[in-house]
């Protein structure tokens, strides 16, 4: 029932002279006949009503009825809020708060915002409050109708040591974006913060948060903070930061080798790239904010990767892909055998790095290694025997895999092999030393030296273990399943092995690389000089005089400075990304490009072709005029092309015409006034195109 409703409950009895009393705890109601008859019922009369019968012929014989249950409907309200406390630590503090409601309502008390678990009832009782417990509470009360939240009640606590509520996590960050660390400590003020970094102060760092505004590599380390007060000081956990150095933002991909997936075209939404992932068809591309996008077949939607957590490094095998989230918390997306959401368990944690292989791994910021089988797989618990062989892994600073093989380089730039080894893959050259870098494919392994030479081996079926004679100055390598990319210090691309799909065919056009992976058989590259991210329309077909603009997206290396030509010939002034046209002429009909250029190159736009067409020149009858101050006529005309003169003539018959005035080529309209007429009775007119 609602508020103000009537309510009738009956009883029927077996007796010879019953007498009746009915009931509403706690309370017997004045009322002895066999119908109660409630009106404008309210929340106080919700309940259990019973009905107790006496045979008055009959001493003893008594009887009740079942209960009737009466459910008043009404959203909850507060009739009193939760009041705001000040105690001293370790006393007990109790919050109340008095609702109505039917049914009856339920309760949830929250601090900062954030639920109580198991505080469920309208009073909140805390025993030995510390300062953890202080901070503003409210409380939700709800049932069917509605909920509504109280006042909020701030409980201050005096004479409280510091306490850490929440810690510092972990942060993995691309070089140049913004990190803040922070916790959130309660205790009596004032509260003084000082924040380490491997275990040393920090000289000025004595706010509650740290700020990098942008990151640097040279920030990366163990981070950690001590509040004090006048009470004691408390320490916080260690967090990793761990930052992730990337070219800077704008390069331009250029992809080769198989494009049976479109992996090697262009990519939609390739602005402000720093890294890549080349995985079986497709390009993960990672943008400076870390956002990602694809390049040809879409192992996840547009739409879903706009959902993804921002990332800091990015890896892709087989239509998979494993992320590292600003968290340091690994996330995959993509093809996980079949399974769609990521296979991550979530006991993995403060990852550094991540590689993908049966299994998948994860190098954690205290140089252990984690890994994980995919969801839904089938196999064997261990394959080649990856799982046991990181229970003894210490002291990594990286991790390579493919397959079911896998790579780990170490603090001292020496490296340990693990997995399967049908093709020696695990044979480590003996006296390897000095590795700063570490690459796997299907069953090769590739390492950089820090003197800027490769050295491979494995499975030479393909020539992928065949290093070039004197390659030198490398900065950079990618291994493929069954070829190689390595990037020199004079940003050129050389590559070796497998060739099927003519993915070691560098194309001419790659230079000023900054950036390449290798993916299954497509390579990919970012450089420096523009290139077509977006092209114009193709071909467009106008009516003279109408507006027009041609837009051309391109990527690179700011500034960009744009020249749109016509015919192969500069158009003055038209130095912008847009081309627009107010009123477009007939005689731009043909080919438009626009070419982009930069400190490192140029590129040129596909071809856009513009076909403007004339159409019949129309009077604008909205534009008439009729005489003004000086008797003087005027009028407009629409559609005109631009094509020739435009001839105004004029007639006082419509059979004899002379000109009027003769105007000169005009596309889109044209105002007309004839100043010579102003005396006579009437004149037609009429406009001639050339």
């Amino acid at each position: 029932m609602v508020p103000g409703a009537t309510v009738t409950f009956h009883v029927i009895a077996s007796a010879t002279s019953p007498f009746y009393q009915w009931y509403h705890a706690p309370n017997f109601l004045p009322n002895f006949s066999d119908t109660l008859i409630l009106t404008n019922v309210q929340l106080s009369d919700a309940g259990d009503y019973i009905a107790f019968v006496t045979d008055l012929n009959f001493a003893g014989l008594n009887a009740q009825s079942d209960p009737a249950h009466l459910v008043v409907l009404q959203a909850p309200e507060i009739t009193s809020n939760p009041l705001s406390q000040t105690n001293v630590a370790n006393a007990k503090v109790t919050l109340t708060v008095l609702a109505t409601g039917g049914p009856a309502p339920a309760y949830q008390w929250r601090l900062n915002d954030v639920p109580l678990a198991g505080a469920t009832q309208s009073n909140l009782s805390l025993f030995n409050i510390q300062s953890l417990n202080a901070g503003i509470y409210t409380v939700v009360v709800s049932n069917c109708f509605g909920a509504i939240t109280s006042v909020p009640a701030v409980l201050v606590i005096t004479d409280a040591p510091p306490t850490i509520v929440t810690n510092i996590s972990n942060r993995v960050a691309i070089e140049g974006t913004s990190v803040i660390l922070s916790t959130i400590t309660y205790g009596t003020a004032p509260l003084f913060y000082q924040w380490h970094l491997n275990g040393a102060d920090l000289s000025g760092a004595t706010n509650s948060t740290l700020s990098f505004i942008p990151v640097r590599s040279t920030n990366a380390g163990k981070y950690s903070v001590t509040v004090s007060n006048a009470l004691s000081s408390v320490t916080s956990r260690i967090a990793t930061l761990t930052v992730k150095s990337y070219p800077a933002p704008g390069g331009t991909m250029i992809a080769w080798g198989d494009n049976s997936s479109g992996q090697t075209n262009p990519p939609s939404g390739g602005t402000n790239l720093v890294g890549l992932a080349g995985g079986a068809m497709e390009t993960i591309l990672l943008r400076q904010d870390g956002s990602m996008a694809s390049s040809g077949y879409q192992i996840v939607s547009t739409q879903t990767f706009q959902t993804l957590r921002p990332s800091a490094y990015v890896a892709s095998q087989d239509n998979y892909a494993l992320a590292i989230a600003d968290d340091g918390a690994p996330f995959s997306f993509g093809l996980t055998y079949l399974a769609g959401a990521t296979d991550v368990p979530t006991s993995v944690s403060n990852a550094v790095a991540v590689a993908v292989g049966t299994p998948r791994l994860a190098l954690k910021d205290d140089g252990t290694v984690v890994g994980w089988l995919p969801a839904n797989y089938i196999g064997p618990a261990d394959p080649s025997g990856v799982l046991n062989s990181l229970t003894g892994l210490t002291g990594i600073i990286d991790i390579a895999m493919r397959e079911n093989h896998g790579l780990a380089l170490k603090g001292d730039h020496t490296v340990t092999a693990f997995g399967y080894n049908g093709h020696g893959e695990t044979n480590v050259p003996a006296g390897l030393n000095n590795v700063i870098a570490i690459a796997a494919g299907i069953s090769h392994c590739l390492v950089l030296k820090s003197n800027g030479t490769v050295t491979a081996w494995g499975d030479n079926s393909m020539g992928q273990t065949n290093v070039p004679a004197g390659l030198s100055n490398v900065v950079m390598i990618s291994a493929g399943s069954y070829h190689n990319l390595a990037l020199k210090s004079d940003g050129t691309v050389v590559a070796w092995g497998d060739n099927s799909y003519e993915q070691c065919d560098v194309p001419s056009t790659v230079s000023n690389v900054v950036y390449i992976s290798a993916g299954h058989v497509h390579s990919a590259a970012l450089v420096k000089q523009p290139a077509e991210a977006v092209a114009p329309a193709s071909v467009q077909r106008v009516g003279a005089g109408d507006p027009v603009t041609l837009s051309f997206v391109a990527t690179g290396y700011g500034p960009l400075y744009y020249q749109w030509q016509f015919n192969g010939t500069n158009i003055p002034g038209a130095t912008n990304s847009v081309l627009s046209f107010a009123n477009v002429p007939i005689s731009y009909s043909g080919p438009f490009q626009c070419l982009v250029s930069n400190s490192f190159g140029m590129a040129t736009s596909s071809l856009s072709y513009l076909f403007p067409y004339r159409r019949t020149p129309v009077l604008d009858a909205s534009s008439i005029q009729g005489l003004s101050t000086n008797g003087s006529f005027g009028f407009s005309l629409k559609y005109l092309s631009g094509h020739g003169p435009i001839v105004v003539e004029g007639s006082t018959n419509l059979t004899d015409w002379e000109p009027v005035r003769t105007n000169p080529p005009t596309a889109g309209s044209l105002e007309f006034f004839d100043t010579g007429n102003t005396n006579r009775p009437s004149l037609f007119y009429r406009a001639i195109e050339q």
